[in-house]
Formats: C-alpha cells, structure tokens, sequence
C-alpha cells in the first residue's frame, strides 16, 4: 500500500504547534521567570491528584531523558517552586514536594489553561479533535515499534 504523504509537512505542523504551544506557556507565565519546559512541568505537577511525585513522572509523561527532567527539577527547585525529599525506603528516589509558592499559582495556572484550550480548540469541532488525537497517537506508536 502506497501514500503520497508530505513527511515534511508533518515535521513543519509537527514543529509549529510546538512552538506555538512552548512560546503559550511561556506567555502566561512571563511575570515568574519559568522557561517554558519550567511552566509545563510545573503545570503537570500541579494537575496531579496523588501525593507522591518523582521525577520518574515527568520523564514519562513529557517522554524525555533522566537528564533533562534532572534539570527542569532542579531549576524549579532552585526557583523555589519544589523541594526534593529523601524517602526511608528507598534512598536513590527523592519525592517532589510543592511548595507554597508553586501551590499559590495553582489558580492561575487552572485559569491560564482553560484561556489556552479554549484558544487552541477555537473553530474546533469534537470530531475533529478526536480524529487530531487518534491519527497523532497511532504516528507515535507506529514510530515506537
């Protein structure tokens, strides 16, 4: 089965959307010194419900090396918005704790999100996400196998 598909046109909408997203995220946050990767963690942190946070959660959900999120981790932590603990159980892992500071823009953050959804998905039909979504997540897998 042949396609007459654009590889470079995905790349481009691929690279686009990113931009797009990172300068967004840098946007809502200009007044507290967070790069974008920065903001975007800490957005993730701030959405998680359960209490135990490592740095395992990061690499995971944004699908990056130890050595990066090791370094978002401690820029957020050097801002103040984190403190890393050492657990009893097991000393290699250093639970991520929120502080005060970063639970303060816990509000802004929810507020600052909802603006970017509702601007991203302007003029976007549920359909059309849905389809958005499974065409980007069968891309992934087909490129993980």
């Amino acid at each position: 089965m042949s396609y007459n598909y654009d590889l470079a046109q995905v790349c481009i909408l691929e690279r686009t959307l990113e931009n797009k997203l990172k300068n967004c995220f840098s946007q809502f946050h200009a007044g507290t010194a967070l790069s974008s990767s920065q903001s975007r963690a800490l957005h993730y942190f701030l959405g998680l419900p359960k209490e135990d946070i490592f740095q395992k959660d990061l690499e995971n959900e944004f699908n990056i090396k130890a050595s990066s999120a090791s370094a978002i981790i401690k820029q957020l932590e050097d801002k103040g918005f984190i403190e890393r603990e050492n657990l009893e159980r097991d000393s290699r892992l250093k639970k991520i704790n929120l502080t005060e500071k970063a639970l303060k823009l816990k509000k802004q953050v929810e507020k600052d999100i909802e603006s970017m959804e509702k601007m991203l998905l302007r003029n976007i039909g549920k359909e059309e996400y849905n389809t958005f979504c499974q065409v980007c997540t069968k891309m992934i897998e087909n490129l993980s196998n």
